[in-house]
């Protein structure tokens, strides 16, 4: 029948969706808290795959230091380089 054909299917996906999760997943946590990216939707897929609680926290916690890190950092060059220069073509 056509209705356990998609059942398979469907669980056949999810559970490749969650190998990929489980072998890339801290990177994929990690680099979606440094980029400027809502990262409250892979932690809905992460919590969904059941990722484990504690790596996620430390790939966010550390994804979000260096975020803040480039903000602290970068907030010389655009206040000294970038404004004055597009300052200067207006």
């Amino acid at each position: 029948p056509i209705h356990l054909r998609v059942f398979q299917t469907t669980q056949n996906s999810w559970s490749e969706l969650e190998n990929l999760n489980n072998k890339f997943g801290g990177l994929i946590i990690l680099v979606g808290n440094i980029i400027i990216f809502p990262s409250q939707l892979y932690a809905l897929f992460v919590g969904a795959t059941r990722y484990k609680f504690k790596k996620f926290m430390y790939y966010t916690i550390i994804g979000r230091l260096i975020k803040f890190l480039i903000l602290l950092l970068g907030k010389d060059y655009i206040t000294k380089v970038l404004i004055p220069w597009w300052q200067a073509l207006f």
